[in-house]
């Protein structure tokens, strides 16, 4: 928490009284912190103001002031985003916004307005739990109950007695769902739509957990990433497909590309790339941190998502293999450098480094391997030291183990690619192109890369110039010169200058209309009817 509070440079923190310690030791290390605020109804220790007491004192002490909602941030959320630790993402009125008019309207809403029910079971600082219970599910007008934390036991009681129509889940929750034994198919039977995000959901477990509770509800997943606010696929009312894996199609005015992780040049759709994306929901950047800004988004707006996906013939999107060196615990994000340089700041530790290990329930779990400089320290030791000073979420799960060196090149486990979604032209042949989905990535690291030895000059074949007494003469004579006779003006042939009315005008505009109607005025007119800035 310390480095969130010392990027944001913040003069307060809002804190549940549950964390109340947690945050003030990281404010008392951070200069700028002034206050710590408190919510909930008991009053706070001497130094914490309380929440409710400022909500009291109204409007009066509240100055005004001029909001650019294209650029000033709404919410400052903090991700490692493709590699490296924590970095705050700039999201504004203007991003948040247009992602909520996305996916709430005809082609993309589930819901029915001022009648759905929704379980918050989702932790509100993570985009996707925010964004459902915080953000769209407000707009729509949607009910949402609030889950502290998740207990099997609470959750189950919480679904058997508000009788949800939505469930959002991340696929640890699907597997809970899917075994245990307290759920039958009586459980979900008031849920019209399930939607699953923030990882990759196998196809087995989706079939098992459609098996077990009798799902006669819409099966949605979605994909996208806290920097792109969050959504960019979904799943459409309108447009359906049998693409079991698949994570929806694009949501409106949002363009998707498919680069190479090779050597970056724009694939055709149906092969596997890296997937690059373009659209108003994009992040305005990280927080004072214009380097890992110009990293993720080049020149030309295109947001560089780290994830290995492609797209069929049909418009779906499937995800297949990660770029990013991230590790995903229960859809949480966990950074390998960050816990990397936390080990190496043990006394006892010469090097580590930290890696992911598939787990069935968590997706995968850090595991760390050190080199010791200390033979009396124990993996126990270690991995207490690492657990003592991480959320929880970033704890190393999957255990350390001591080993004599470290391997300076990464390998990574690839997931394997499911099949693809449709054939292409020429299959079927003899001698068959590898269909994408059945392409092995082969991106080379650096440390991977053979090195290729440029000639040098002596090496270079030399290609002599002719002299010029070698050279033929192919200059004609005058005398052998054809005569070109140049056409009289009676000759020439009239052309006709074209008139106005028969002039062809090229659209070069790409901006996509929901409608008929310019994209710029509906987003103008939703925030003119859903957003109060007074």
């Amino acid at each position: 928490m310390v480095r969130q509070l010392e990027i944001t440079g913040c003069a307060a923190v809002v804190a549940h009284p549950s964390l109340l310690a947690t945050v003030r030791a990281a404010a008392a290390r951070v200069p700028s912190v002034r206050e710590v605020i408190c919510t909930g109804p008991d009053a706070p220790p001497d130094g914490v103001l309380a929440f409710s007491e400022l909500a009291r004192a109204g409007r009066e002490q509240t100055p005004m002031v001029d909001v650019d909602l294209a650029r000033h941030p709404l919410l400052l959320l903090f991700s490692s985003g493709t590699t490296g630790p924590p970095k705050g993402v700039t999201l504004t009125n203007y991003s948040v916004g247009s992602n909520i008019l996305q996916t709430a309207s005809a082609d993309f809403s589930w819901e029915t307005p001022g009648e759905d029910v929704y379980i918050g079971v989702l932790p509100i600082f993570h985009l996707f739990g925010m964004y459902t219970s915080a953000l769209k599910g407000p707009y729509l007008g949607t009910s949402s109950v609030l889950l502290s934390h998740f207990e099997p036991q609470l959750f189950l009681d919480a679904i058997k007695k508000h009788q949800p129509s939505h469930l959002h889940l991340v696929p640890p929750l699907v597997t809970f769902l899917t075994n245990s034994p307290d759920v039958d198919t009586t459980t979900l039977q008031s849920v019209k739509v399930v939607v699953c995000a923030a990882a990759p959901l196998g196809k087995q477990l989706q079939k098992r957990f459609c098996q077990k509770t009798d799902g006669k509800f819409n099966f949605i997943e979605g994909f996208g990433m806290t920097e792109t606010s969050p959504v960019v696929t979904f799943g459409s009312r309108t447009k359906r497909g049998d693409y079991p894996g698949t994570c929806g199609v694009l949501v409106h005015n949002t363009e998707a590309k498919m680069i190479s992780v090779e050597d970056g040049r724009e694939l055709e759709q149906g092969e596997t790339g890296e997937i690059c994306v373009r659209g108003p929901q994009v992040m305005a950047g990280y927080y004072r941190n214009p380097e890992a800004t110009a990293a993720t988004i080049d020149s030309d707006g295109w947001l560089h998502t780290g994830d290995v996906g492609y797209c069929n013939d049909d418009g779906f999107f499937f995800i297949v293999d990660r770029v990013k060196e991230l590790i995903k615990y229960k859809g949480f994000q966990v950074a390998p450098a960050s816990l990397e340089d936390l080990l190496r700041k043990h006394a006892g530790v010469a090097d580590a480094a930290v890696i992911g290990v598939p787990d069935e329930e968590a997706g995968e779990l850090p595991r760390a391997y050190v080199v010791t400089s200390d033979p009396a320290i124990t993996e126990q030791q270690l991995a207490d030291f690492v657990n003592s000073r991480v959320n929880p979420f970033s704890r190393l799960r999957g255990g350390v183990r001591i080993v004599d060196a470290i391997p300076k090149k990464r390998h990574r486990q690839d997931a394997a690619p499911p099949a693809a979604a449709g054939r292409r032209a020429g299959a079927g042949r003899a001698a068959r192109r590898r269909r994408p989905a059945e392409r092995p990535l082969r991106r080379r690291r650096p440390a991977e890369r053979p090195l290729r030895r440029r000639r040098r000059p002596a090496e270079r074949h030399l290609r002599r110039r002719r002299r010029p007494a070698e050279r033929p003469l192919r200059r004609r004579r005058p005398a052998e010169r054809p005569l070109r006779r140049r056409r009289r003006p009676a000759e020439r042939p009239l052309r006709r200058r074209r008139r106005p009315a028969d002039q062809r005008r090229l659209l070069g505009n790409r901006a996509v209309s929901i409608d008929g109607i310019s994209t710029h005025v509906v987003t103008a007119l939703a925030f003119y009817f859903c957003f109060d800035f007074s």
